[in-house]
Parts: structure tokens; C-alpha cells; sequence
């Protein structure tokens, strides 16, 4: 099965190349691999991989709050290129509903556990488990190195 936004999800996965941070290229990867893996269409949204400190700090200042990390004192994943935000895109669209988002967050992180990388999902920050903690953001996820 051929799905729509692939092509799209690697363009932006190349921005991780932007970081300079030679351990993104496991993340990339690993998306890659993913694609051909999961029966889940998804996508990655503006934003969602390489961002400036700029682009964090704008993010930071939107309300209803998408980050806790303001992009100069507090730095996000993204901005060294080891984060991505994989949504899920169901009948033609971006799909935030949680079925659709834990789903697909369950599978990255299970895949990735497969490929032996250490990947925390927003789905369960501590990976106990135990989901809807603090600041729950399932289609987040880091490569801890």
C-alpha cells in the first residue's frame, strides 16, 4: 500500500540534518524504516523535526501551550535534531484524536525498542505505563542517547 504523505515525511526528516548532530541520522532512519513497517499512515507537521531556537520560542509563546521549552534557557529535541512529531493521518487529514494518536505512538516506540534505540514518547514521558502524565504529547518523540 502506497501512502500519501511519505515522500512529504522524508523531505522534513531531513531537517534533522540541520542540528549537525551526527546522532540524528539514527532517527531519520529509523522513520524511514518505519514507513515501510506500520500499516499507520502518518505525517510530520510543520515544525515537527528540525527547529531553530526562533521557531521554539514561537511555539512556546502559543496559547493553548504545545511546549514546555521556550527555545534559549529550556532547548527542545528538535532544536539538536532528536526529536520528531509523527501525526497520524486518517481519511485525508491530521488525525489528534487519541485512538488514532496513542495508537500510532505505541507503535513507533515498539518498533524502535526492536531496533534497539532508546525513543521517549510525549504518550509516557517515564515509560511507566502510565499514560497522561504532566504534559501528555503523544506524537513526540526523542532519541535519548
Amino acid at each position: 500500500m502506497k501512502y500519501k504523505l511519505h515522500q512529504t515525511v522524508i523531505d522534513t526528516l531531513e531537517t534533522l540534518r540541520l542540528s549537525n548532530n551526527p546522532e540524528s541520522e539514527k532517527l531519520i532512519i529509523a522513520v524511514k524504516k518505519f514507513i515501510n513497517y506500520t500499516p499507520i499512515d502518518f505525517g510530520i507537521i510543520k515544525n515537527g523535526a528540525y527547529r531553530t531556537a526562533e521557531a521554539q520560542s514561537e511555539l512556546f509563546m502559543q496559547k493553548p501551550k504545545v511546549t514546555n521549552c521556550d527555545g534559549f534557557i529550556y532547548k527542545s529535541y528538535h532544536q539538536s535534531g532528536l526529536a520528531v512529531d509523527l501525526v497520524p493521518w486518517v481519511n485525508g487529514k491530521y488525525s489528534w484524536n487519541e485512538k488514532h494518536t496513542t495508537g500510532l505512538a505505541m507503535a513507533f516506540k515498539t518498533f524502535c525498542n526492536m531496533e534497539g534505540l532508546n525513543i521517549v514518547s510525549g504518550a509516557d514521558w517515564d515509560d511507566n505505563g502510565n499514560l497522561y502524565e504532566d504534559f501528555y504529547d503523544p506524537c513526540h518523540f526523542e532519541l535519548r542517547i
